[in-house]
């Protein structure tokens, strides 16, 4: 079967390349729709956050901010006291920062394997500013109250962090974890290299909007029907799902309904994204996939509960 699998794998990629060539329209306007959202809107918001953040990482900020946080963060999810730091920036800086921290503090030896498994479940999730700045303002024309959506939103996130920590993670106390190296940090300091590993990532994570945007594309020629349409959109990538959303011809109460549930779950782009960030660690992909799916359904009872 593999055998079979290895051979033949050239088959689907010769049935996209002639499918992209009987509909070369709509892959000039999905790759300049994809090129278009991440040199506009993901390059400008996230540029900024990396490289500081890879800052902090090669000037031994890590230890700072994450012994100023752990006391009430570990209180709250059980973390340790480094496994604070991706709470913090997660929680901040947003998607896919979030993970990227992770992937920084298990890099540094930190944290262990487990954790940062455990961290990806709840700490990478949309920007505040992202939420707050277009989400509510835009796609909900400000109709419900920042900070409720907000509220909904994050509380979403943490319930699926302290269910994972009371389940699947029950067993593990991340609180003893000790790094070898936990009190050394990089002794070189070199702009250029930081810019180039800033650089790289955002250029990894174009590729992903681009193909996932050529994908909505023909989603939005084929599928007619509105309430198909934005979940397949929103699925692909959640930033082309809400934009459909904004200008979609729906009761504003299912507009945060629906909005809430695939910001719980983050979309597929987001999920290769992620993949992308932390394949180098091995870790598994199934629990954060879950996770997705858990944050969904939370996002869906608190919208019924504080909205209604």
């Amino acid at each position: 079967m593999k055998f079979f699998l290895k051979k033949y794998s050239f088959i689907p990629a010769l049935i996209i390349l002639f499918t992209f060539l009987i509909s070369s329209s709509l892959v000039k306007e999905g790759t300049y729709a994809g090129l278009k959202l991440w040199l506009f809107t993901v390059f400008p918001t996230l540029f900024p956050f990396i490289l500081t953040t890879e800052i902090i990482k090669s000037t031994g900020g890590i230890e700072i901010i994450s012994k100023i946080f752990h006391p009430i963060i570990s209180k709250i999810t059980g973390v340790s006291k480094d496994g604070a730091y991706p709470v913090v920036i997660g929680f901040l800086c947003g998607f896919p920062m979030g993970a990227k921290s992770v992937s920084d503090v298990l890099e540094k030896n930190k944290i262990s394997s487990v954790e940062a498994t455990y961290l990806l479940t709840f700490c990478n999730m949309l920007s505040p500013g992202f939420l707050s700045g277009y989400y509510c303002t835009q796609v909900l024309g400000g109709y419900f109250n920042s900070l409720s959506v907000l509220i909904i939103l994050y509380l979403a996130q943490i319930s699926t962090g302290l269910l994972f920590r009371q389940t699947l993670f029950r067993k593990y106390n991340f609180l003893s974890h000790s790094s070898n190296n936990a009190h050394i940090s990089d002794t070189s300091f070199s702009l250029d290299t930081l810019l180039k590993n800033s650089l790289t990532g955002l250029l990894k994570i174009a590729g992903y909007i681009i193909i996932f945007s050529i994908l909505c594309q023909y989603i939005n020629r084929f599928i007619t029907n509105t309430y198909i349409n934005i979940s397949l959109l929103s699925l692909s990538e959640i930033t082309t799902g809400l934009n459909y959303l904004c200008i979609a011809d729906v009761p504003i109460f299912h507009k945060v309904i629906l909005g809430n549930i695939f910001i719980g779950f983050g979309g597929i782009c987001g999920l290769f994204q992620t993949i992308e960030i932390i394949k180098k660690h091995k870790l598994p992909i199934r629990p954060y996939l879950f996770s997705r799916l858990v944050c969904a359904m939370f996002s869906l009872i608190y919208s019924l509960i504080l909205t209604v």
